[in-house]
């Protein structure tokens, strides 16, 4: 197992086994270090507190270390290294699992009481580290990642396949694509009784709950804003190695930069990679250049070709462990790769600021419906010329915003009658009798969605827990770990979290638009104007309906996809033979292909059956 990880952690390997007798259940620990904090053999895990009666592993880092060891100092604790390991170890041993509460970081852990005979596993706040584990007849094994799990027939998962294929969603709640396999979900922690081994009962210690809408102005909105994410900057950049940043020239991405820039000082070495588009892709260089100058960062691109990617694709379904549905994730791989070959290992990301901070296009159908709802039309049909003037060509169309900006609107339990006019009660290229079969029916979550003001808030504690964010946290995850890189993610903690969803909804979605009204103004000062002044939003632009008629395994993969049973083969194959006879679909069919191709990469290199 340790081999299968060796990629997360390949300075210092380690293993330490508890057999306490007496019918109780032994223990065996493993670690693959990737050394970040204290790179000496003081660092060395699984580590033992002084006493022995705790052992820990630990993937991640705990970025708030250094207070809490003061304070566990002034408890009586003493240290034998500098690393957040024996920090984390501590805390434990004085808090018990009220430690994770006052841990800023991202984290599976897994400590050993020899003393209560007790393993405890947790996960920290948003699920940025993976913990994985499967429950045998006679034993319970977990791991960073899925592959060393596998044992025997591996089989789909029904529910989670269809949630991949109905909305492209995935790695939420406690389940896999792996029937069998499962998840320490987010903010949770499991205790398992080494006398009485029993399948985990998960407990959650933290919840994404902002409270009230907070009463505060959009200035000191703003000035907090900026606090908290300086704060978070300033704890990411502890390391003992050296720490670079993804760049891609938005606003999430450049703020980190500039931000590293403004609490480092000028003796930063700061480096930056950057994928730019080509062949179809559109380029966000010129924006990636401006915070280059500005920061005085030493850039390093990346460009890619269709023949990279098919040379490549067999590897990234690997590395990914589960399905994909976009290429996008390639160009965030090849980021990675850069990074490592340049000899940094930490890396700076901007993930969760869209989903917190109301930066994707789903809020202009939010803010629409609500002006509707309030009967204010004349400011809904301004802020439809609105969008018309900033609309790119990878928004939404205007006529689809205001469709779903009326499905919103629909009553709980709306009929399908009302689905239809408005959206859709099924996805055509599902199997209905294959989902008929295995009991699964569709959930549009009507009954637990916000209304009025708190629809935004309700929103984006969706994209944080299940819509986008655990998905793009795996991909994340695993294209850094793939090249032993540490990802961080400074967006991402708890106090930031927690006060943006606290703030109006009009702090977040202008009524121009843009998203991230108020981080914008916050980072004035910090960042150049030009880039918080931009009104387009690219990402890793893959060039999707370029490559597709050109990678020779796309077809096979497709005709595999058309005869797996989740999948109605006659509802893709006229999208299939266009793309045989090398005709370029639309940009949206082009991301439903890809899904597919994903699925049928994956289950091919996973020999998975579907049942």
């Amino acid at each position: 197992m340790l081999d299968a990880l060796a990629h997360r952690g390949p300075d210092d390997t380690g293993i330490l086994t508890f057999v306490p007798g007496g019918g109780t259940a032994s223990v065996t620990l493993g670690a693959c270090r990737l050394a970040i904090l204290d790179l000496t053999p003081a660092g060395h895990q699984p580590m033992e507190s002084a006493d022995g009666r705790y052992a820990i592993v630990l993937n991640g880092e705990i970025y708030n270390y250094l207070e809490l060891r003061r304070e566990l100092e002034g408890l009586g604790a003493t240290f034998r290294s500098r690393s957040d390991t024996e920090v984390l170890l501590a805390a434990f041993a004085h808090w018990g699992t009220d430690c994770w509460r006052r841990c800023v970081g991202m984290f599976a852990c897994a400590i050993l009481d020899r003393t209560t005979r007790q393993l405890t596993l947790a996960r920290d706040p948003f699920g940025m580290k993976p913990l994985y584990y499967v429950v045998g007849q006679e034993s319970f094994v977990f791991a960073s990642e899925i592959p060393p799990l596998l044992r025997g027939t591996v089989r789909a998962n029904p529910q989670r396949l269809y949630d991949y294929l109905d909305l492209g969603i995935s790695d939420h709640g406690g389940e896999t694509m792996f029937a069998g396999v499962h998840a320490l979900p987010a903010a949770h922690y499991a205790a398992i009784d080494l006398a009485r081994p029993d399948v985990p009962a998960p407990v959650r210690y933290w919840t994404l709950d902002p409270g009230h809408t907070q009463e505060i102005s959009f200035a000191q909105a703003g000035k907090r804003l900026r606090e908290l994410f300086l704060e978070g900057i300033a704890l990411h950049l502890r390391s003992d190695v050296q720490v670079g940043a993804a760049l891609s020239g938005g606003t999430d991405s450049s703020s980190i930069v500039m931000a590293m820039r403004h609490v480092a000082g000028p003796q930063l070495d700061l480096h930056t990679f950057s994928y730019v588009g080509g062949q179809g892709a559109i380029s966000e260089e010129p924006w990636i250049d401006i915070v280059n100058a500005a920061a005085r960062a030493t850039a390093h691109k990346v460009h890619l070709t269709p023949e990279e990617w098919s040379r490549d694709a067999r590897r990234l379904v690997e590395t990914q462990n589960e399905p994909f549905g976009s290429i996008a994730i390639y160009a965030q791989n090849r980021v990675f790769r850069h990074a490592a070959e340049a000899g940094i290992k930490v890396v700076l990301g901007g993930q969760g600021a869209d989903e917190l901070l109301a930066g994707y296009r789903g809020a202009w159908v939010i803010r629409l419906a609500t002006l509707l709802e309030r009967g204010r039309w004349g400011e809904a049909v301004k802020f439809v010329r609105r969008l018309s003037q900033v609309r790119q060509p990878n928004d939404p169309v205007l006529w689809r915003v205001v469709l779903l900006a009326l499905k919103l609107m629909l009553p709980p339990g709306a009929s399908d009658i009302g689905r239809r006019i408005l959206g859709r009660s099924h996805r055509p290229w599902i199997n209905r009798a294959w989902c008929r079969n295995h009991g699964i029916a569709p959930d549009r979550g009507d009954s637990n969605r916000p209304t009025g003001a708190e629809r935004l808030r309700g929103e984006q504690i969706q994209a944080v827990t299940r819509l986008s964010l655990p998905a793009l946290l795996r991909y994340e995850d695993r294209n850094a770990m793939a090249y032993s890189v540490e990802s961080r993610l400074p967006y991402l903690t708890p106090a930031l979290a927690q006060f943006a969803l606290s703030l109006p909804p009009d702090y977040l979605a202008g009524p121009d638009g843009k998203g991230k009204r108020v981080f914008r103004e916050a980072m004035r000062g910090i960042v150049p104007d030009a880039i918080l002044d931009r009104r387009d939003k690219i990402g890793f632009a893959v060039p999707v309906q370029t490559w597709l008629p050109v990678i020779p395994e796309v077809v096979e993969l497709l005709e595999a996809a058309a005869a797996a049973p989740p999948i109605n083969r006659r509802a893709i194959a006229p999208a299939v033979a266009a793309i045989r006879d090398g005709k370029t679909r639309s940009v949206r069919d082009s991301f439903l292909l890809w899904r597919l191709v994903g699925l049928a990469a994956w289950a091919r290199r996973f020999n998975v059956v579907f049942d």
